[in-house]
């Protein structure tokens, strides 16, 4: 009796140990593949000992990069990260001014239907994003370029205002500060270079100076060298206009009312602590925004974590190709009248 009880219980753990492995097999073979295929996907992009250094590298093959980057491996959070530069960029007054205007405008007593820019008279981020040299590329360009000198000669937006919202924020340090914090893995020497290389580009094209930077004269010996003196210029720009102002404040409300509006009552106010939580302290006291309790900072920090983890070992690395266009329907747009606001207030209106 004690025999068969023993082969009994055996029959069960390895039955049990069969149905363990038949489990976890598939499990173990889909995160090899994820690791292998993650390996292959980041060694695909360009390789710094292909040119011994990065100033060889030319635009066509930084578009690549950063078509591979924002439409492959990371579209969700680079075109977050193109939205919330008009966020922050709320944070300075002389240019929270010029969008509470509009804002205003769109919400005036007579709700009388919104203007939308004119066709072919606007461009979106992702049209400046374009292949370098391209028509569209270059008409968007353009386009930009008209509505600057409706404000740069008035002074209603500064050389300075330009090179941090154009350049400095929108199309370089944002994107990869975002990436940085929410993706699985920050980006690489190459891809920062790449990214660097293309914005430098498209500052140059929108006619912004770059004089403010200490290697402006004597030259700059790579992008990322560029990049670096960008970044350090940014935090003295930020340090010195970035303050709280009547219409950052009305603005900060607007879009906290337009995100949290169609919550419950009982679910707004934790709403409010955690999208509180995402914007980083500076910002949020120029923009009068209640800091957050520390227990929802850590919450936030915990699932940003568990998100990084859960993308790092479990999401397939092969990205949708049309990701980043998708998200960019809901990129903000420039009109020929002037900055057209991506309207989360219900509708667009342009600033005169």
């Amino acid at each position: 009796m004690s025999s068969s009880w023993n082969w009994f219980s055996l029959g069960v753990e390895s039955s049990h140990r069969g149905i363990f492995w038949l489990t976890a097999s598939p499990l173990i073979i889909y995160l090899l593949c994820c690791v292998a295929l993650r390996t292959h996907q980041r060694r695909g992009g360009l390789s710094k000992s292909k040119y011994g250094d990065f100033s060889t590298m030319t635009l066509e093959e930084a578009y690549l990069i950063k078509t591979r980057i924002a439409e492959h491996e990371f579209p969700l959070v680079f075109s977050a990260a193109l939205n919330s530069v008009f966020f922050k960029a709320e944070g300075v007054p002389s240019i929270a001014k010029l969008v509470a205007r509009a804002a205003q405008r769109s919400s005036s007593a007579n709700h009388r239907p919104a203007r939308k820019p004119k066709p072919g008279l606007s461009a979106t981020p992702a049209d400046l994003l374009g292949r370098p040299g391209a028509p569209e590329t270059k008409a968007a360009i353009d386009r930009v370029n008209s509505i600057h000198s409706l404000y740069r000669p008035s002074g209603k937006m500064s050389d300075d205002d330009l090179l941090s919202v154009d350049v400095l924020s929108l199309f370089t340090l944002e994107t990869i500060r975002w990436i940085d914090r929410f993706e699985w893995r920050a980006l690489t020497a190459e891809e920062r270079c790449a990214l660097a290389m293309l914005w430098r580009a498209l500052g140059e094209e929108l006619r912004i100076p770059f004089e403010k930077l200490t290697s402006f004269r004597d030259g700059f010996r790579d992008p990322l060298h560029w990049l670096a003196e960008l970044e350090g210029w940014g935090r003295q720009y930020e340090e010195k206009n970035r303050e709280k102002s009547p219409e950052s404040v009305f603005l900060a409300q607007k879009h906290f009312d337009a995100r949290l509006g169609s919550l419950p009552g009982c679910l707004k106010r934790p709403a409010h602590s955690v999208f509180s939580a995402l914007i980083e302290p500076g910002l949020r006291q120029a923009m009068g925004i209640e800091t957050p309790p520390s227990a929802v900072v850590f919450l936030v920090d915990m699932v940003i974590y568990a998100r990084k983890c859960i993308r790092r070992h479990f999401c397939s690395p092969m990205g949708l190709v049309g990701g980043y266009k998708r998200a960019s329907a809901f990129i903000s747009s420039v009109g020929f009248d002037g900055y057209v606001v991506a309207d989360p207030f219900g509708s667009r209106a342009p600033i005169y």
